[in-house]
């Protein structure tokens, strides 16, 4: 069972370094932006870690949740996933996010199109 953990930039810096199977360099340039746009770098918390049951990191992803507005439901975005170890996929993510946010109605994946 996977767990989602809001972390920093520079948490989220770390885990790149410590990672070189990552395979998207995005992270990098989404780091670089934090720190460019944000004076709270080490307070706020942009990036999530994808944890196992032992606490293990297992991968990255942005998530934005966006909550009821008027005439529409709850929805999750993963603008950004990357999930190393072999035993988890997106399933188990989505998973994660239903327990996290448990009014979701939908769960998209990159950029949002205009509704």
């Amino acid at each position: 069972m996977l767990m989602i953990k809001d972390i920093t930039a520079a948490e989220c810096k770390s885990i790149v370094e410590e990672h070189p199977e990552i395979k998207e360099n995005g992270w990098k340039v989404a780091i670089e932006m934090e720190e460019e746009m944000n004076s709270n770098i080490s307070t706020d918390k942009p990036f999530q870690k994808i944890v196992d049951e032992n606490g293990k990191c297992v991968g990255l992803a942005i998530i934005s949740y966006h909550p009821k507005k008027l005439f529409s439901k709850p929805t999750t975005n993963i603008f950004s996933l990357d999930i190393w170890d072999e035993n988890y996929d997106r399933a188990d993510v989505d998973e994660a996010i239903m327990r996290r946010y448990p009014d979701t109605n939908k769960i998209t994946m990159g950029r949002r199109s205009c509704q």
